[in-house]
């Protein structure tokens, strides 16, 4: 069915479009409230701004589409699935998002007011700023997800798990967190007031039920003046001392030029700490937080880097040669001109990062997100990035000579002047992508007919 064939139908007054097929459809600021869409196809569709409203799209497929502000009010999306799908500042107020599956989604901002999430598979998900006040979130699987200053006030969170997640500055004012699984969740500057805690919680700075105010760093807490504000100074051997102890916060320590070679800070929290042109080398910072951080120059070279947050921190020019990043999370990183060179970043998270002239000569990046990420003039000769997103990344100018490229998922990938030489793109469907002066794998170099040579980066998409 195209896009023509659906308005038509539903202008003469037809609702049921069960299973239609509506794969990368524009459907941009469309009405198409109250309509069954019951197992569509959606992938990689456009319905940003979308009305969706009341709309059946139980057990549809809305994997990489874009409902950015959409409206999906009173919706049923149980059953849905919502992987990797764009869903910033979208509206599911009342929404049935029940067993639907949303791992590695974006729904920064998004109001979900007593939407029904329960049992909903959510990993890896970006929830920051969310609105899920009154939400029914029991049995959910957040695991690994952000939800930096969302609003949980009286949300049902009974036997979900946390795990690995970050609930930093968010509000829990009286949710009910019975028999919640967390480990290695960050919990910092949220507030709890009011709420039915039986699990176990690592909180620093935070407002307990009974309105107390837990903060375990007080005694390490210096107001520096001139520094941010609630950052700490600390001796290097101290810190190391209380680590041995069993302490792991060690939120904005200043640690600037610091020789930490082949030291162990596995699941130590470092958010917002002052790295720059420290030495890392072959540490294991497995499980870490360096969200926020600043590791601009930092040598991290060999280090074991698996499973560690570096959310919107700041790494330029660091080098990562040979350091182990499986699974670690990049999203809002800076990573200009870093060395990455033979890095494992297999099933790493790097959305919506800026990787402008970064190096990952023969680098594994096997299963990585990149959805959305700047790597203008990255070097990727010879990375293996099979399986890798790309879908609306830029890759202007880049090498990607002898890469492998073997399913790769493109869409809206700007491949401007970039070589790929002698690539392996086997299930890579480059037809996905924007095309000018691209040297592609035979040596034949192929334009797109709206190519403008006169733009450096015709796409103005980028976040970047």
């Amino acid at each position: 069915m195209d896009v023509v064939e659906l308005l038509n139908r539903y202008a003469a007054g037809e609702r049921d479009f069960v299973r239609a097929d509506l794969q990368r459809a524009e459907l941009i600021g469309i009405n198409l409230s109250g309509a069954n869409f019951k197992e569509a196809n959606f992938r990689f569709t456009k319905l940003s701004r979308a009305n969706l409203s009341g709309a059946n799209l139980s057990g549809a497929n809305f994997d990489y589409a874009n409902l950015s502000n959409s409206n999906l009010s009173n919706a049923n999306l149980k059953f849905a699935d919502l992987r990797y799908a764009k869903m910033k500042g979208a509206n599911l107020r009342y929404a049935n998002l029940r067993l639907a599956s949303g791992e590695s989604a974006d729904l920064t901002g998004a109001i979900l007011e007593e939407a029904n999430l329960s049992d909903a598979a959510l990993c890896d998900c970006l929830l920051e700023r969310v609105n899920l006040e009154g939400a029914d979130l029991s049995g959910a699987n957040l695991r690994g997800s952000c939800l930096m200053s969302a609003n949980l006030g009286n949300a049902n969170l009974t036997n979900v798990v946390l795990v690995e997640g970050t609930l930093d500055r968010a509000n829990l004012k009286g949710a009910n967190l019975t028999n919640v699984i967390m480990g290695e969740t960050y919990c910092i500057d949220a507030n709890f007031k009011g709420a039915i805690v039986n699990c176990d919680i690592g909180a620093e700075n935070c407002v307990l039920p009974n309105g107390e105010t837990y903060n375990y760093l007080n005694r390490y807490l210096i107001i520096c003046g001139s520094k941010r504000e609630q950052s700490f100074t600390v001796e290097l051997q101290k810190l190391l001392n209380r680590y041995a102890a069993g302490e792991r916060g060690f939120v904005g320590a200043d640690l600037e030029g610091a020789q930490l070679v082949r030291v162990n800070l596995s699941g130590a929290n470092l958010s917002q700490a002052n790295l720059y042109s420290a030495d890392l080398g072959s540490a294991n910072l497995s499980k870490a937080n360096f969200c926020g951080a600043s590791l601009e120059s930092a040598n991290l070279s060999s280090a074991n880097l698996s499973q560690t947050d570096f959310c919107e921190s700041g790494l330029p020019d660091a080098n990562l040669r040979y350091a182990n990043l499986r699974l670690a999370r990049f999203h809002l990183a800076d990573l200009r001109d870093a060395i990455l060179e033979e890095a494992n970043l297999s099933g790493a998270v790097v959305r919506e990062c800026n990787l402008e002239g970064i190096n990952l000569e023969g680098a594994d990046l096997s299963g990585v997100n990149l959805r959305g990420s700047n790597l203008a003039g990255a070097n990727l000769g010879n990375a293996n990035l099979t399986n890798v997103v790309l879908v609306e990344a830029s890759l202007n100018r880049a090498n990607l000579k002898g890469a492998n490229l073997t399913n790769v998922i493109m869409g809206e990938t700007s491949l401007y002047r970039a070589n790929l030489r002698g690539a392996v793109v086997e299930g890579c469907n480059l037809s996905d992508s924007y095309l000018g002066e691209t040297i592609m794998p035979n040596g034949e170099i192929i334009s797109d007919k709206n190519y403008d040579p006169a733009c450096a980066f015709p796409i103005e998409k980028y976040y970047w």
